[in-house]
């Protein structure tokens, strides 16, 4: 069991930074570009 909780542990962990670095370049893209308001006006109906 102990064995099973660990290479499932360390695949979340990846993923967890890899997604992150994708929020903070869109967040840094939606800045310089200016979008930011537009994004934000797309999700909220």
């Amino acid at each position: 069991m102990g064995k099973r909780g660990r290479p499932p542990k360390r695949k979340s962990v990846t993923n967890t930074p890899s997604k992150r670095d994708q929020c903070y370049t869109i967040l840094s893209s939606d800045d310089e570009t200016g979008n930011k308001k537009e994004t934000l006006r797309l999700p909220t109906p």
